[in-house]
């Protein structure tokens, strides 16, 4: 993991052809964000017929996604996606199984 990775941030607010369009100018390996968002953009993405990079991972956290919601991301787009389960006092709680089966917990 680079120590200083490159980061792009796109406004919540933002149009979905302009976080399209940055994504595709950026070409990020991980996109995260809000559940509710990111499955906004993927099934906006899809149902326009719109050409996005793909990103190996989709990374959400403060909220849940829905099933079919992560399966279009999976099965569609075949991005893996991975959710964080933290809080601010506590940080990582836990994370989301790789098998999209679950949580795993940190025991500490």
């Amino acid at each position: 993991i680079p120590v200083r990775p490159d980061r792009l941030r796109i406004p919540l607010t933002a149009p979905v052809e302009h976080v399209v369009e940055e994504v595709n100018r950026f070409r990020p390996d991980v996109i995260f964000g809000y559940a509710s968002h990111l499955e906004l953009i993927f099934r906006t993405v899809a149902a326009r017929g719109l050409a996005m990079h793909r990103p190996a991972v989709v990374l959400y956290a403060g909220e849940a996604m829905t099933e079919p919601g992560r399966r279009l991301i999976r099965e569609d787009f075949g991005i893996a996606v991975v959710a964080f389960y933290n809080a601010v006092e506590v940080f990582k709680i836990g994370f989301g199984c790789g098998q999209g089966d679950g949580y795993h917990l940190h025991a500490d």
